[in-house]
């Protein structure tokens, strides 16, 4: 069984944008104009202004306005407003995904959805999430030393209060969640020694997205994604490519563990 699903975005209880409207709003901000959007993608001109009248009528500002004159005689862009609506709605697409990818076939079995329920909720409240399984524990007074297998050559080892694993109820083979803040995530393009943190685990560049100040760096572990959040002159210093491999450090202790 598979979970499978489409995002709008509405107003007034009307359809404003989805994977289509986005698609061809993108089609106009590269050609330049609806007719040429719309051949493109294999519509009728009529079929493509309906949808940017309609999306322009909805809107509390136009998403799409005529361009006149010029040596191509006029034609159409994508204002501000709308750009901004279409990065909003990928972020909301790349989110979704990242849900779903989150789902194992196992949880959707009914005495599962409980625990799919709880997982979803903590991976929309939490940017990083790694699921795992308890490897091995080792208890003390005051703190227990969890591995967590992660996938099947990584471990993840999270210090947490003896207290909150009795209290937990966590014992071997348990499925538990890892938490970890992007900003606790540090990188290295070669394995370090002498260094505090237990954790370094051997991941791949999946995606980079940069702003003004900082950039995000998406790193593929087996099944599981996370997100670092590292300064621009870092990356530039680093030279990080996608597809790089690369060595993820987190320190124990700031692992949170839930289930």
């Amino acid at each position: 069984m598979e979970i499978e699903g489409r995002i709008w975005f509405k107003k007034d209880g009307k359809n404003l944008l989805g994977n289509g409207r986005v698609e061809l709003l993108e089609k106009i901000d590269e050609h330049g104009s609806i007719s040429k959007a719309s051949k493109a993608m294999k519509m009728s001109y009529k079929a493509a202004w309906d949808m940017v009248d309609a999306m322009n009528n909805l809107s509390d500002e136009p998403l799409v306005q005529k361009v006149t004159g010029g040596k191509n005689g006029g034609g159409a862009q994508i204002t501000k407003v709308g750009k901004e609506l279409i990065n909003t709605f990928k972020k909301f697409k790349e989110f979704y995904k990242a849900l779903l990818l989150e789902v194992d076939e196992d949880e959707l079995s009914q005495d599962n959805h409980l625990s799919l329920i709880r997982k979803l909720h903590m991976k929309s409240s939490s940017r990083n999430m790694i699921t795992g399984y308890i490897k091995e524990f080792s208890t003390a007074e005051y703190n227990t030393k969890l591995e967590l297998s992660i996938s099947e050559d990584t471990s993840l080892f999270a210090i947490i209060p003896t207290a909150t694993f009795i209290d937990m109820h966590l014992k071997k083979g348990d499925k538990v969640f890892a938490l970890v803040q992007e900003s606790s995530i540090m990188l290295s393009t070669a394995q370090l020694h002498g260094i505090s943190a237990r954790n370094m685990i051997k991941s791949t560049i999946s995606a980079l997205k940069t702003d003004a100040v900082s950039t995000e760096v998406k790193l593929s572990i087996g099944k599981n994604t996370l997100t670092s959040a590292i300064s621009n002159e870092s990356l530039e210093s680093l030279n990080l490519q996608i597809g790089q491999e690369i060595y993820a450090i987190i320190k124990a202790t700031d692992i949170i563990v839930s289930i």
